[in-house]
């Protein structure tokens, strides 16, 4: 009779189970440093942009309110 080797059914199963547990662990914490990650890409775009708005600030609203 011919020995057939390969994986059973269980072995299959359990692994399919460690991943699952892995990837349930693993998610939440990739998530979280994508979302930490935009905020600090966000803050510095804020940074970069706010010494434009405080210039169009003095130029135009200042101004305004001088000539009123």
């Amino acid at each position: 009779m011919k020995k057939i080797s390969g994986f059973t059914l269980v072995e299959i199963l359990v692994a399919v189970a460690i991943i699952g547990i892995l990837a349930a662990v693993a998610l939440p914490t990739y998530r979280s440093f994508i979302i930490r990650a935009k905020m600090e890409d966000a803050l510095l775009v804020l940074e970069s942009v706010r010494p434009r708005i405080e210039e169009y600030w003095d130029i135009n609203v200042q101004a305004a309110t001088k000539r009123c």
